[in-house]
């Protein structure tokens, strides 16, 4: 069983591209300086990375592990993102910022195409891409045009969950949904019948295909059920520090750490002692993010009193 709800757990990246899409969609759609808005977003995302890239990789020297830092030119790869050898989920940080920038021209479809169009083209791609990266795989001679097709692939897998984002949010289906709800309130019982088909359907079904199928309803149905005000605030603590928990967290059980959050062989002790660390280290990060900030603002006023 266990298993099964960790095969479930594979909705994850299409939950995360599917909020991303609709929050880009929010804070994009009524702005003129949509390139200046991205920008400034993906600095701070990119500046946390690379400090989470030289935090570990002096940690690796400090505990002396053979895989990170390894050498200046792996360190570097990891630091420009044509590496990901340090954490595996780091995949996904390049295809992130292929999303967010290519995030206005998307927006632009959402809003000139009819819903239908729109799941249908994204759709598509969608298969397409899963077709070309895990049942009938390319092999490529030329290493650059391989990483480049591998990118494209990826950006085509996950950009459906986050163009579905974008849909939601320009056509207000969550508050349509929440309306029906409170109208029908018998209605209610779906937000658990609903994810508890969906885990039987991925039971049934193993392939990655149905995670965005199986992770938007059921986000759709979390998303809909009355939380109590404990529950919400715990919920947004962890959002402030899902994006450091993901870049992070794969450091305590792999390469770096390897078998630490592992330590006691009961799972759900482990997750939670994961849990613990990737939040103890997150608070360390967002410390030194803080330094820098202070450090920067402070030698900014100082350049311009000497300028004055």
């Amino acid at each position: 069983m266990l298993y099964y709800f960790a095969l479930f757990c594979d909705l994850t990246v299409p939950v995360y591209c599917f909020i991303s899409g609709y929050g880009q969609f929010r804070s994009l759609q009524n702005t003129d300086k949509r390139g200046k808005h991205i920008i400034l977003r993906l600095s701070k995302f990119i500046c946390s990375y690379w400090v989470i890239v030289i935090t570990f990789s002096l940690l690796g020297l400090v505990f002396r592990s053979k895989d990170i830092p390894v050498n200046v030119s792996t360190f570097i790869g990891n630091m420009l993102l044509y590496k990901t050898s340090y954490n595996g989920a780091w995949w996904f940080v390049l295809t992130y910022i292929f999303l967010s920038i290519a995030a206005p021209c998307l927006i632009n479809m959402v809003k000139m195409l009819k819903p239908v169009v729109v799941i249908a083209l994204t759709g598509m791609l969608y298969i397409s891409c899963y077709f070309f990266e895990f049942l009938h795989p390319l092999s490529f001679t030329n290493s650059v045009f391989g990483w480049i097709f591998t990118q494209f692939l990826l950006f085509g897998r996950t950009q459906f969950p986050f163009v579905l984002g974008m849909l939601f949010c320009s056509k207000y289906f969550f508050e349509i949904l929440k309306k029906q709800l409170e109208l029908f309130p018998k209605y209610g019982c779906l937000l658990i019948i609903v994810p508890a088909l969906m885990f039987l359907l991925h039971c049934k079904i193993e392939s990655l295909i149905v995670a965005p199928i199986t992770g938007i309803s059921t986000l759709i149905c979390f998303f809909l059920w009355k939380k109590p005000a404990w529950l919400e605030k715990i919920l947004i603590f962890f959002g402030k520090n899902s994006m450091d928990i993901w870049l992070i967290h794969m450091f305590f059980y792999l390469k770096l750490f390897p078998g630490l959050a592992f330590i006691s062989k009961c799972w759900l002790v482990d997750y939670l002692f994961l849990i613990l660390l990737s939040l103890l280290a997150s608070t360390v990060i967002k410390g030194i993010m803080y330094c820098l900030r202070q450090g920067t603002a402070f030698f900014t006023r100082n350049i311009l009193r000497s300028q004055i």
